[in-house]
């Protein structure tokens, strides 16, 4: 019996789960044969059906995880050309089907290859369409594609303070990661709780707060509220306070649970959710990142990627505050370490100017003017503009 290596490729993404348009392509690595396959290749193989078995539809999944158990008898089936669970994925799209050869299944590379190929000679794009979902094709976008579709749904949630807003250009944008730092007692917490009022009186949406120090106030927030309504509009806030959720963390264990019940939608969190907010990041992930070597490194930065994730995938604004000190040369070093430079899709840096006068500064954005910075004071309204420029 011959065994051999495959890759699995998913060309369509648009079908549904169990209908994928699943393809086996042989890498063109040499064959061995069954006495000379080497314990490596069985455990390569094994874990090649299992990730067919993750894709492929629920009768075809049984068949591959029976067949587990004995890796080249796996291979077979799912390489051979006749096999009725290969050629009912290929079948799921007829003119793909019929540009690859039976006897000849194509790497990644020659496939795609193929398909472009074909549809620049025809102009048609149409017979590429999945017979299982009449929605699913292959799809191309353009640089105006991608703009337009930034347009319509990426928003600038406003922070309170109309010089911060000035700076972001808008605000807070959804759909990115968002990082506060600075040394303890710089305003972070104040311009966030002040930024939470807001957002939730002139939208309506709702934010989860994940506190790890203690910062979080209710009766602040509720006072900023308070300065921010008119007498006529006092009975909404109690109904505005309910729109914040707060979750407490103390480990990067607790910070996966939470980011988990979000995922899962747990008691309806992602109604109307519009803004994540983790004060302090570093007081949660740092035991982690210093505690467990590189392990930990890699545990922290895919936690990282996830939160950078949803703010993609649920366009959604997730604002982490970090602790930072000052060396002697007065440069901030935010915690966490090199690492996490590239993480944040903006930072903006806190300082302690004077007693309640405080700076806040544009130090990394990948669309806004690096180096504008503004000043605040702290009130019972929460962020202001600072006494002495009034």
């Amino acid at each position: 019996m011959l065994a051999m290596s495959t890759h699995l490729t998913i060309l369509s993404k648009n079908c549904t789960m169990g209908t994928l348009n699943v393809f086996i392509m042989s890498t063109g690595s040499a064959f061995r044969s069954a006495g000379e396959a080497t314990d490596d290749e069985h455990s390569q193989q094994a874990t090649y059906t299992e990730q067919a078995s993750h894709f492929i539809g629920s009768s075809e999944r049984r068949h591959c995880r029976r067949t587990a158990s004995n890796p080249r008898q796996a291979m077979s089936i799912l390489a051979s050309p006749n096999d009725k669970l290969l050629q009912s994925s290929l079948n799921c799209n007829s003119k793909f089907s019929s540009d690859v050869p039976s006897i000849a299944l194509k790497t990644v590379r020659s496939t795609m290859q193929l398909i472009y190929e074909n549809m620049n000679m025809s102009g048609d794009v149409s017979g590429y369409r999945c017979a299982c979902n009449p929605d699913c094709t292959l799809k191309m976008f353009s640089g105006i594609d991608l703009y337009n579709d930034m347009c319509r749904n990426i928003c600038a949630f406003s922070t309170g303070y109309e010089a911060m807003d000035r700076m972001l250009k808008g605000g807070i944008y959804s759909s990115e990661l968002t990082e506060l730092v600075g040394p303890v007692g710089s305003g972070k917490t104040q311009f966030c709780l002040t930024f939470i009022a807001n957002l939730v009186k002139q939208t309506g949406g709702r934010v989860l707060f994940i506190d790890s120090t203690g910062g979080f106030s209710g009766i602040r927030l509720a006072e900023i509220l308070l300065s921010r309504t008119s007498s006529s509009e006092m009975q909404i806030i109690h109904e505005l306070l309910s729109k914040v959720v707060v979750e407490f963390a103390v480990s990067h264990d607790d910070l996966n649970r939470i980011l988990e019940g979000v995922e899962q939608n747990a008691e309806g969190i992602l109604t109307k959710l519009k803004v994540i907010v983790v004060d302090h990041v570093g007081t949660i992930l740092s035991p982690t990142v210093f505690g467990e070597g590189e392990m930990g490194i890699q545990k922290t930065m895919k936690t990282c990627s996830r939160l950078r994730n949803f703010a993609k995938d649920f366009n959604l604004a997730v604002l982490v505050v970090n602790s930072a000190v000052e060396l002697d040369d007065g440069e901030i070093r935010p915690m966490l370490g090199q690492w996490w430079a590239a993480m944040p899709d903006t930072r903006l840096l806190f300082r302690t100017l004077d007693f309640n006068f405080y700076s806040v500064t544009l130090i990394k954005s990948c669309k806004l003017s690096i180096g504008e910075a503004v000043s605040f004071s702290c009130g019972v309204e929460g962020v202001k503009c600072p006494e002495s420029s009034q």
